[in-house]
């Protein structure tokens, strides 16, 4: 069973507001195993530091994972 947010979660001050692909993730969780591969499309190969930064955890807020990579 997902659960979704009954707000929105703030963006953050760095991400251009009219940006398509960070609009559709507020709100949207995504397993461990996606957020690495949204981190391999980005060329990142080694988790390390994103565990480090973000913590190892079954599911991510997808923006989470957007934020880390500077969108």
């Amino acid at each position: 069973m997902q659960f979704r947010l009954a707000f929105k979660p703030i963006k953050s001050m760095y991400v251009d507001a009219d940006n398509p692909y960070y609009e559709s993730a507020i709100g949207e969780m995504i397993t461990k195993q996606r957020a690495f591969l949204e981190l391999e499309k980005h060329g990142i190969e080694d988790y390390g530091e994103f565990l480090n930064d973000v913590g190892d955890k079954l599911e991510y807020l997808a923006t989470d994972v957007l934020d880390w990579l500077g969108y």
